[in-house]
């Protein structure tokens, strides 16, 4: 390609991904796509339908700074300032930890078991044959509510007047 050739959507693409590659971007191409669409304020798949139209020196200028960015080590999801998980749209800033794909996995499986889904959800496969409305095998005992239980209540279990003392500990 010649300088003289305009930088296209799909130039540009191109020319990136090469980029963030050599920078060793995990995936260049997804970075470079989500970061072109959002300096051209668009969706990703819309690119494709642009792919010949020569974006303006202003889209350019934003994209470049985003490329340089993320060149340095930036994540795509700080710079345009969202990030997908589980089809859904969140906002992310640096004051956030990034949803990773992996954890799509684990809200599966999670949702699955509530479902009653989940694998060994009948208990085949497992050890332990409890109910399995309740995934803990042994809860922990609740806690009585305040006022209530051992030391908190009076006779017949209302709650002692506060500065109590234990009946027979002489208060003093």
């Amino acid at each position: 390609m010649s300088s003289a050739e305009p930088w296209t959507v799909g130039r540009l693409l191109k020319w990136t991904t090469d980029y963030l590659k050599e920078q060793g971007a995990d995936s260049p191409r997804l970075d470079a796509e989500v970061l072109l669409a959002h300096a051209l304020g668009c969706q990703r798949i819309e690119l494709y339908t642009r792919f010949d139209e020569a974006p303006g020196d202003e889209a350019r200028a934003a994209f470049r700074a985003l490329v340089r960015r993320r060149a340095e080590g930036a994540p795509v999801a700080y710079l345009v300032g969202r990030r997908e998980f589980y089809s859904l749209g969140f906002r992310v800033t640096p004051d956030v930890l990034i949803p990773r794909p992996e954890t799509e996995l684990l809200v599966v499986a999670a949702i699955d078991l509530a479902r009653g889904e989940g694998r060994g959800a009948r208990g085949e496969g497992r050890e332990d044959k409890s109910d399995v409305r309740n995934p803990i095998p042994n809860p922990p005992p609740r806690a009585p509510p305040p006022g209530r239980g051992p030391g908190g209540a009076g006779p017949g279990g209302e709650p002692r007047p506060a500065g109590a003392t234990e009946p027979g500990g002489g208060g003093g």
